[in-house]
């Protein structure tokens, strides 16, 4: 594995093991090396068992990190490339700026292309301006492509535009998450002129009253939504929590977290000590059915980090499945 392990990853699921796109297999992962030095892929055909088969990936800035990857066989309207990453810049001073989210392109996944910071329709999602929600960012947390979607910015329905973002957006302290929408990918425009967050940190006094940060995001048959999301008071890497919606704009979230620091929800400790998730739990990636026959049993499929106190701090990313 990279040096201090790996985290933060973006998974996909291709029904056509992404044949002809890169790398043949069922499932695709992006990641960051422990140290946030490079980002890799790995590859896998159960989800479970991986190799890493591209590191460190060309084409992107250094230090860069909190990727989103997107895949579309149709090459996003044709433009010869079937990969579109957003990621966010740690380097220099762009956290309070736009220039913290960039996006690339890729033909294969490994080689990417274009790498470029995003542009925004006036200051509707990042303000730059403290002490606003969303003066600053720490990256994307969830994309959306909509092949039918309007050539043209459709403000009264976000998830008409091709593009939607869900997005960290932070006071220098607090995360929250945002919504931006988009033509292409690069101008983004803030959902409600970015005036409040979608995804508010909890209440006083609740699990995650400071931090609703990394995560991801699911549209379901009927038009229902679920999302799952990294929480915490001191931190946002304390524990997951999960959330429903019927319109992917406002959510209900679930009153306790699915796991904590090493442990799930219903211990009585806050943490395990050993565990390898026992000093942070954090950015859940969902993905759900179908998955073909290789696990067509298992509804849900999540990968998230941990880090553990053992083997100086090693972050790596685990697995777990739930069947409805």
């Amino acid at each position: 594995a990279p040096s201090g392990g790996a985290y933060y990853p973006s998974v996909l699921y291709d029904a056509d093991q992404f044949s002809g796109y890169g790398e043949t297999y069922y499932y695709k992962m992006w990641f960051a090396t422990g140290d946030a030095s490079a980002m890799g892929m790995a590859c896998s055909n159960d989800g479970i068992n991986w190799t890493v088969c591209a590191f460190p990936l060309s084409g992107l800035k250094a230090g860069g990190y909190h990727c989103q990857v997107l895949f579309d066989p149709g090459g996003f309207g044709g433009n010869g490339y079937f990969y579109r990453m957003w990621y966010w810049d740690q380097t220099g001073s762009v956290l309070y700026s736009i220039d913290a989210i960039r996006t690339a392109i890729s033909a294969d996944g490994v080689n990417w292309a274009d790498d470029r910071p995003i542009t925004q329709v006036g200051a509707t999602v990042i303000t730059g301006v403290s002490p606003a929600w969303n003066y600053g960012s720490y990256g994307p947390i969830a994309l959306i492509y909509n092949e039918s979607g309007s050539g043209t910015l459709d403000d009264s329905d976000v998830f008409n535009n091709k593009y939607a973002m869900y997005y960290d957006g932070t006071t220098g302290g607090m995360e929250q998450w945002g919504l931006a929408y988009s033509v292409d990918g690069l101008l983004w425009k803030g959902y409600n002129g970015g005036a409040s967050p979608v995804l508010p940190a909890g209440s006083s006094g609740s699990w995650d009253d400071h931090y609703a940060a990394a995560g991801s995001v699911f549209r379901g048959a009927g038009g229902n939504w679920e999302l799952w999301y990294s929480g915490g008071k001191s931190a946002s890497s304390e524990g997951v929590g999960h959330a429903v919606s019927t319109d992917g704009i406002n959510w209900t979230k679930d009153a306790l977290p699915l796991t904590t620091l090493g442990c799930p929800a219903t211990s009585s400790s806050l943490g395990c000590p050993g565990s390898w998730n026992d000093t942070r739990n954090y950015t859940p990636v969902v993905l759900a059915r179908p998955f073909g026959n290789e696990c067509s049993w298992q509804d849900y499929k999540m990968w998230r980090t941990g880090r553990t106190s053992l083997d100086g701090n090693l972050k790596s990313i685990g697995y777990a499945s739930r069947s409805t």
